[in-house]
């Protein structure tokens, strides 16, 4: 009992300090309060509810359905199609919020009196949100959207395929979460952190129509319509169905994303507060 009275030290040192706190405290910032039952509320009235509206239409266009293999792969084309898009959205909103907010009001400062390192600061953030976004913009969706496709179509598509589609979406997703976070902390400007990554997301077909070997190493195959060659294709539909696709733009993505922390973490260690 003596020692549940007793603050109990924290003995981490280097680039470790306080990131076991810092990430406690990020944590109950998605599971302590309702944001996560907002987020989930969130996202499944977007894209749920459009993927409803989709499978329960009359089927008025039975030509383009028979096309695109079925109501069931149609389901599939427009939720992942739907998700790389709407998620980064989201993604790019919550990231440029994550250091920036905490540089102007004084917090970050505040923090980082106390025995805490940058490089925990940063990592804390990037781990308690890369789960949160996992579980909840990308895992409950996605079980959401294959349940009711497979319930309004009568198929199922296999598990394992499904599963690696919605890790393809899961990587789309951090690539704009951590090129906004890495803007956010290395800059006071949030329209960088917002119009930057914002430009890339929407701005991809104009570069594409210029440079059609940037899909290779940039994230807009991952979940695009049309990106990895065919009608309606992309890479997370391609892996779901069986097709053919590359592997390089998943790679290249994963690198970015890696890359991107290494900039935020560099560029906040040299700030001054």
């Amino acid at each position: 009992m003596a020692s549940n009275r007793v603050l109990q030290p924290v003995t981490a040192r280097g680039w470790r300090a306080g990131f076991s706190n810092l990430f406690r405290k990020e944590n109950r910032d998605w599971w302590g309060t309702r944001s996560w039952l907002a987020q989930a509320i969130i996202w499944s009235a977007i894209l749920i509810g459009i993927l409803a509206t989709v499978l329960f239409a009359p089927l008025d266009n039975e030509p383009s359905l028979i096309l695109l293999g079925g109501r069931s792969t149609m389901g599939l084309l427009i939720f992942f199609t739907m998700a790389g898009i709407a998620l980064p959205v989201g993604a790019i909103i919550m990231g440029q919020e994550e250091v920036l907010d905490e540089k102007r009001s004084g917090t970050a400062a505040w923090i980082l009196s106390k025995p805490v390192s940058r490089v925990a600061f940063i990592l804390a953030k990037v781990v308690a949100n890369a789960i949160g976004i996992l579980i909840i913009m990308v895992l409950l969706e996605g079980a959401l959207a294959y349940g009711l496709i497979a319930a309004v179509t009568g198929h199922a598509f296999p598990i394992l395929p499904y599963l690696g589609a919605l890790g393809v979406l899961y990587v789309n997703v951090l690539f704009y979460f951590l090129l906004s976070l890495m803007f956010s902390a290395a800059s006071d400007s949030r329209g960088a952190a917002i119009g930057i990554p914002m430009a890339i997301l929407f701005g991809y077909q104009f570069v594409v129509g210029l440079a059609p070997q940037l899909l290779e190493i940039m994230p807009w195959g991952l979940t695009n319509a049309g990106t990895n060659g065919g009608l309606g294709s992309s890479i997370a539909v391609a892996m779901v169905l069986g097709q053919s696709f590359s592997v390089w733009p998943i790679i290249a993505t994963i690198l970015w994303c890696g890359l991107f922390v290494a900039v935020a973490v560099w560029k906040f260690n040299r700030d001054e507060f």
